[in-house]
């Protein structure tokens, strides 16, 4: 391939700061249509598209057959329709895996990524789906925030702001389909995840009219974010790991239900049935050491995607887990 693939350069890069509209509209964008014919943008200067993920996306589509399809999108499983479920996706990227979650028609997805134009071709290729999205442009750092911090008190900057975001999503959610927010970019760090997402749910409670036990005339922070956002699946799409993330992935999803972890991880071929039973137990003890509450962590499927190189294989270890409560209820019942 040759040919202009835009300016090599940023207009902006005299200021020091990312890129503007402008750099956008300058640059060269493609697209391409597959799985189910979902459209997927990016700019090839400044991200990526992999072609080679194509297993995992028909995997969420519902096209895996038998045991390769994603576990935990039946009724029988969630308890409820695909359509009540909400997704986190820690590493979003353009869409890679996030799209063929909105396609299967789950209600939302929460993403987040650092790329700025990562989070741009998302959007565009949302538009092309027909999506509403929102941007959530998230601040670095704050000197008086700490994410060791998990207080009332702790809150972090976002534009907009959280009772806005939890307007518009509400009043999507009350309007006609085409209305609905499907899509949340976060443009930051995911390590805020747990802040930010806690901030939106406690306005999304405000606006219900109801508190939560750390609610104030201005609501900051929910101690529980379902029902007004409930997670049931998180993708860790980071290679070689995504094992920094595995915390607070967990701290979001419902903790009444079973919730679904998609861990991608490069394996050793030869140990990946004794690294599937590594990462249940890990995230089992982070599960119960978040909560304070015993949880139960198992792998139910471990997919593997593709060959990373001699010997290393890009897997998918699909992690269930659930509170004990609800196991103890469900025997007793």
């Amino acid at each position: 391939m040759y040919g202009d693939f835009g300016p090599g350069e940023l207009l902006s890069r005299s200021t020091g700061a990312g890129p503007t509209q402008a750099d956008f509209d300058a640059a060269f964008w493609l697209s391409t249509s597959q799985d189910s014919g979902i459209s997927q943008v990016w700019a090839p200067r400044w991200t990526m598209f992999s072609r080679g993920n194509v297993r995992e996306k028909a995997r969420i589509l519902g096209h895996g057959g038998g045991d390769h399809d994603l576990p935990g999108m039946s009724e029988e499983e969630l308890g409820t329709v695909v359509g009540e479920a909400e997704v986190l996706d820690m590493y979003v990227g353009i869409g890679y895996f996030a799209f063929s979650y909105l396609k299967r028609g789950v209600k939302r997805v929460w993403g987040w990524d650092l790329n700025p134009w990562s989070i741009e071709g998302l959007g565009r290729g949302c538009e092309k789906n027909g999506w509403r999205h929102l941007v959530v442009q998230v601040a670095e750092t704050s000197e008086k925030q700490t994410l060791l911090d998990r207080s009332a008190k702790c809150q972090v900057s976002m534009k907009p702001d959280a009772h806005t975001i939890a307007s518009i999503i509400a009043e999507g959610d009350t309007g006609p389909a085409a209305e609905r927010v499907r899509c949340v970019a976060f443009l930051g760090n995911n390590e805020w995840a747990s802040i930010a997402i806690r901030q939106i749910a406690s306005h999304l409670q405000a606006l219900n009219g109801l508190k939560g036990p750390n609610s104030t005339s201005q609501p900051d922070y929910a101690e529980e974010i379902s029902p007004w956002i409930s997670i049931r699946h998180v993708n860790l799409g980071l290679l070689p790991s995504s094992r920094d993330s595995w915390r607070t992935a967990i701290s979001l999803t419902r903790k009444d239900v079973s919730a679904w972890l998609h861990v991608h991880e490069n394996v050793d071929a030869k140990t990946i049935h004794d690294r599937a039973g590594e990462v249940a137990r890990e995230v089992n003890e982070m599960a119960c050491d978040s909560s304070g509450k015993q949880w139960t962590a198992s792998c139910e499927h471990a997919e593997q995607v593709k060959s990373f190189g001699p010997g290393v294989v890009h897997c998918v270890f699909d992690i269930r887990i659930t509170p004990a409560e609800c196991i103890a209820s469900s025997t007793s019942g």
